[in-house]
């Protein structure tokens, strides 16, 4: 697998204690997925101090230092806690992002990140207030403060999912690196009774309870991609990683689907959900290593399945 989370800090306690000199150190494809810290406020330096748009008190030295060691396309970071708090971080090129929590609003930080140091700052917003905090990192879209306790630490959430199935609905695949034909493409049908939004702010769809297919790497991948096709717009995508954590497709996308950088030996569970309640569309499902804009098929319905 590409990039590992390096584990000298998240092996030790030291990754509790807030201004820890030790750096969290990640790379893209990091394990444990999220990364957390806990830490608690000082309150006594008003941040605007050093980050003029910034509301809150903090200390006199960040509360923690982040090491990228890879770019990463999308990075997640937000902060768990019973108050109101700040949360700012200084880039490496000196630029700071600031967050305030406000009611339901997190306070949170997400998009490119660029491999170097960040300085994390965590403030309270009354002078002197020391205020207990859990720090969450994450490369998964569908890992937000709504669903931390939930699907965001273990996939352990009692949605009504069959998460120890041990065949999926439709066909399921075992695949090894530079598998040939490249795409795979199967095609089945979508739907069922589980809404797809209890599992994350990312999830959307109705699925069924049992996957609709197991898809098995027999070896770590640099990259892989699965993606829908056929009725565009209709079906939606959710996995459950042999680590029982759930990755769902954007939203946004049409033709759903989930890619990564790195993915670990194992069983991955995969639903195909539909976005409209009591329907059940046909979809096209296509395995590819293949990456979006380098010559990647399109995955349609109306090719035969590859055997």
């Amino acid at each position: 697998m590409r990039l590992l989370l390096i584990l000298s800090i998240l092996a030790t306690p030291a990754l509790g204690q807030a201004q820890s000199d030790a750096p969290i150190r990640l790379a893209t494809g990091f394990t444990p997925d999220p990364a957390h810290a806990r830490g608690r406020t000082v309150g006594t330096i008003a941040l605007r101090t050093r980050a003029p748009s910034c509301r809150g008190f903090v200390g006199t030295e960040p509360d923690h230092r982040l090491e990228l060691r890879s770019a990463f396309g999308f990075f997640r970071m937000f902060l768990v806690a019973g108050q109101e708090l700040t949360l700012a971080v200084r880039g490496p090129d000196g630029g700071w992002r600031c967050s305030t929590a406000h009611g339901e609003t997190p306070a949170l930080h997400e998009g490119p990140f660029a491999a170097g140091n960040y300085e994390i700052w965590v403030g309270s917003l009354s002078h002197g207030s020391h205020v207990e905090y859990e720090l969450s990192l994450t490369e998964f879209r569908s890992v937000g403060p709504s669903v931390e306790g939930a699907a965001g630490r273990s996939g352990g959430i009692d949605v009504g999912l069959d998460a120890h199935a041990e065949t999926g609905r439709f066909r399921d695949r075992r695949i090894r690196r530079g598998f040939l034909p490249d795409p795979i493409r199967d095609a089945a049908q979508a739907g069922g009774d589980v809404d797809a939004r209890l599992l994350g702010a990312d999830c959307r769809g109705f699925v069924g309870a049992a996957p609709n297919h197991l898809m098995t790497l027999r070896d770590e991948f640099d990259y892989l991609r699965i993606q829908l096709g056929g009725n565009v717009g209709e079906t939606t995508l959710v996995l459950r990683t042999p680590g029982g954590r759930y990755l769902c497709s954007s939203p946004e996308e049409a033709n759903a689907f989930v890619d990564q950088d790195a993915w670990s030996p194992g069983i991955y569970m995969i639903w195909v959900g539909s976005r409209r309640e009591q329907t059940s569309p046909d979809y096209a499902i296509c395995y590819t290593e293949a990456r979006l804009g380098e010559g990647s098929a399109t995955c349609s319905a109306s090719e035969d399945d590859e055997p």
